[in-house]
């Protein structure tokens, strides 16, 4: 009788830590598309030619970091149907953009020249990084920086803009 006590005392015991294994295991996984946890900003214009979006990830930037800024190009009509512009502008405004071995000007910012196939939906996609121009004394203080930045993307008369949050690491 003692024996039968222990194996049900026993039995409940595994049961509980069995369950709170799969719950923890299972957790991590369900919050996966939680938008609490999602770090990216977009914003999209379009006209009746083609789609321009310009995407920041993540849009706080700490002074020893980078950020990873994108840019797509997407064509909306076949390429018999309208001009495609060959160039792009991308600027930041409080850092710079670095990206593919070419540091770009924070003054004039840069022409991209823009490959697009003729077909619709085809798409270009420039990767860039955005950082901080943050300055520091010889001493190793940190004396001037901008607190927000800025990345700008123009084409086809389309403009598009996100801001960026700089902060100084703890």
């Amino acid at each position: 009788m003692i024996n039968d006590k222990r194996n049900i005392l026993f039995q409940t015991y595994r049961g509980f830590l069995l369950s709170a294994v799969l719950a923890i295991i299972t957790l991590p996984i369900m919050s996966c598309g939680d938008e609490l946890l999602e770090t990216e900003i977009v914003t999209t214009k379009e006209n009746s030619d083609f789609k321009l979006t310009l995407k920041v990830d993540p849009d706080i930037l700490y002074l020893n970091s980078n950020t990873k800024v994108t840019v797509i190009i997407e064509r909306k009509v076949h390429a018999n149907q309208a001009s495609t512009p060959e160039e792009m502008k991308l600027d930041a405004v409080g850092g710079k953009l670095e990206g593919m071995g070419v540091l770009f000007s924070t003054s004039t910012g840069i022409d991209i020249d823009v490959e697009l196939e003729k077909e619709v939906g085809s798409k270009f996609e420039v990767l860039g990084f955005f950082v901080s121009t943050a300055e520091y004394s010889s001493t190793g203080k940190l004396e001037r920086f901008a607190a927000k930045g800025q990345v700008t993307s123009r084409y086809d008369g389309m403009n598009v803009s996100l801001p960026i949050r700089i902060v100084e690491p703890r």
